[in-house]
């Protein structure tokens, strides 16, 4: 039978119950962020040898999180509450476990305290609600750790459950941990690969059989997915494309970020500390627990860190929350074993101080902290509803059309044609140049989510629909109404324009009329393979007005695109300082009349006297003719 519930062990039911709270508070409402929509998308197939084979194998995740949610959505759907239902379950036994391995390490006030902080500080809440393989990852890292030191050094004595578990039950719940982090993530395999490795170092003689039969298994129970890990390890120059690499500065920002990004939580800990170091200073017990604190904690950061610098780049908070719980429990693990009044009164300052930070201070759940993709179709339905839905034409950039029909079909919506789902810097330009000339709505619709958006879709669209009469910013969301009337709204004009048809131009053009063909009703500029510049627009900055955005169309047709492309280039005292350029590839067909749009954020300029050039250029001697050039200063 249990022992008798103690006072630590009521302390502990209130911190479960806070977490819960946290937890499950508004889960359902938030918007998926883009990872988890990606995941979902990457599971819409029709067995599960597809998934893999589609949806897990080119990703550069184990397959663990991407099985679990196969089958699991299968059973439950795709819907908020049910995706994120085991997630948020196991941020709660990640908030329990971390109680279980501090108490045994440390004592109770160390257990409770570090619970009280996995199960308050902002970071591992944020992770407990998204379903990621980060929350369980950390589960699965904490249950390593806590089976790890059951089957080497026993149960804290006086436990609830001590000598409850037997020795097989020890065995096999480590292997399974173990292989599950290495299923989940790669850096929770790090970790546990780093857990089964230390574990040699502390092997006496009546554990060892058991030991080495727990890593033994655990390899086993992986060993169907490594040629999967193989085969992403040698694609690993995909890996972190989009990060930038870490610098030391990153360090310092990871440790500000865990304690919640605020002053007064990390000058509590650190106060903490101190007291409990100071105070029980003559009866401190120093054991091997400390170094492997720090070690599981450091190893993984340092890893990262050099990995991201030599190799590919893929640092970033996340990845390290399999091993920031180890960091708390060596934060409290000078505080007396039993549960003095210090400690007491330091968990009834600490866990109120942490959950102000979190839910007032950071204003938790006012914040969305991963984007809200949702509103682009919320804004849809909304504009659908107040101009008329066969009134607006729609698109949207987004990664897969999963995104916004999704939503769609959560708000019970099915008859609003998106045109485009995606707009980068490719072919979807010249699509949506075709869908905005053919368009006959008075409306215009456009919104991005958590990718780059080209600034071109704005100057594509408004040369149809000039006016802007809505506009919603969100995280990492932007929802943009165009319209051909003003509807009260006006319509920003250029500063300055510089344009040429060949028929006329201003003394800021160099045009060779060498160049220049004659047709029936227009004239226009041959730019033959001979021919590396064309008409070039030279302009002193101090006529720009205080310009930032610069807008260039060139109308024209080509027999080849090659590597023909727009060029603006800036001079201060004949020294470049800016270059860019549009290559014609996306936006030109050969054979057919097109036009290459480019919008350019202009840098500062050094002085009225520096010279801006725009200008085509032919590197590749393809044969192009130009019909005409406009440049809008805005």
């Amino acid at each position: 039978m249990f022992k008798q519930l103690g006072s630590h062990h009521w302390f502990l039911l209130g911190i479960l119950v806070i977490a819960g709270m946290l937890r499950f508070y508004n889960y359902t409402q938030v918007s998926y962020s883009n990872d988890e929509l990606s995941a979902l998308n990457r599971l819409r197939f029709d067995s599960y040898g597809e998934v893999l084979k589609e949806g897990i194998t080119p990703d550069g995740h184990p397959a663990g999180v991407q099985t679990f949610l196969y089958f699991w959505t299968e059973l439950f759907g795709f819907s908020e509450g049910a995706v994120r239902f085991p997630f948020i379950i196991a941020g709660l036994l990640s908030v329990l476990l971390s109680y279980l391995i501090a108490s045994r390490w440390f004592g109770v006030a160390a257990g409770l305290l570090s619970a009280g902080a996995i199960g308050c500080l902002e970071f591992p809440l944020l992770y407990s609600q998204i379903a990621r393989p980060y929350v369980l990852g950390m589960m699965t890292s904490l249950s390593t750790a806590w089976f790890w030191t059951l089957l080497l050094f026993g149960d804290r004595e006086g436990s609830l459950m001590e000598g409850k578990l037997p020795k097989w039950l020890k065995v096999l719940g480590l292997a399974i941990s173990a292989a599950a982090c290495m299923y989940i993530h790669y850096f929770s395999f790090l970790f546990a690969v780093m857990v089964l490795v230390s574990g040699i170092l502390f092997i006496e003689n009546d554990t060892y059989k058991r030991y080495f039969a727990a890593l033994g298994l655990s390899f086993i129970f992986f060993s169907p997915h490594i040629a999967l890990t193989l085969h992403q390890f040698t694609n690993v120059g995909q890996i972190g494309s989009w990060l930038a690499p870490p610098t030391p500065q990153w360090i310092a920002d990871h440790f500000f970020y865990i304690f919640n990004g605020s002053v007064f939580v990390i000058l509590l800990v650190a106060l903490l500390f101190a007291l409990s170091f100071t105070i029980n200073f003559k009866n401190i017990s120093f054991n091997s627990f400390h170094v492997i604190a720090l070690v599981w904690f450091v190893v993984p950061f340092v890893v990262g860190y050099i990995f991201s610098i030599a190799k590919a780049p893929l640092l970033q908070n996340s990845v390290l929350i399999f091993s920031f719980p180890f960091f708390i429990f060596f934060s409290f693990s000078f505080f007396t074993t039993g549960l003095s009044k210090l400690s007491k009164a330091a968990i009834l300052v600490f866990v109120p101080v942490v959950l102000y930070s979190t839910v007032i201070e950071n204003k938790f759940f006012s914040t969305n902290h991963l984007g809200e993709i949702n509103q682009i179709t919320v804004k849809a339905v909304e504009w659908a509803n107040k101009y008329g839905k066969n009134n607006i034409t729609y698109t949207t950039n987004v990664h897969a059309p999963f995104y916004t029909d999704y939503y769609l079909e959560k708000y019970g919506v099915d008859d609003l044609d998106f045109k485009i789902y995606k707009l980068e810097r490719d072919t979807t330009l010249r699509k949506l140049a075709r869908v905005v000339e053919e368009s006959n709505t008075e409306y215009f619709m456009t919104g991005w989510s958590t990718k780059f958006h080209p600034p071109e879709v704005e100057q594509i669209i408004r040369e149809k629909y000039p006016y802007v009469i809505a506009e919603e910013s969100f995280v990492n969301t932007g929802v943009y109404l165009y319209s051909k009337l003003s509807d009260g709204s006006t319509s920003e004009n250029p500063l300055v324009v510089f344009s040429t048809n060949f028929i006329e131009w201003s003394e800021e053009w160099n045009v060779n009329e060498q160049n220049i063909r004659e047709g029936l009703d227009r004239r226009s500029f041959d730019m033959k393979p001979e021919t590396e510049f064309g008409p070039t627009l030279s302009v002193k900055t101090g006529q720009l007005r205080s310009a930032t955005t610069l807008w260039i169309k060139l109308t024209g047709i080509t027999e080849g695109v090659g590597e023909l492309q727009l060029v603006v280039d800036l001079s201060h005292e004949g020294q470049n300082y800016y270059w860019n350029n549009m290559r014609f590839e996306p936006f030109i067909i050969h054979g057919k009349e097109g036009s290459v749009y480019f919008s350019v954020d202009l840098p500062v300029f050094q002085s009225d006297e520096d010279l801006l050039k725009i200008y085509p250029w032919n590197p590749s001697k393809e044969y192009f003719v130009i019909s005409d050039i406009k440049c809008e200063f805005y």
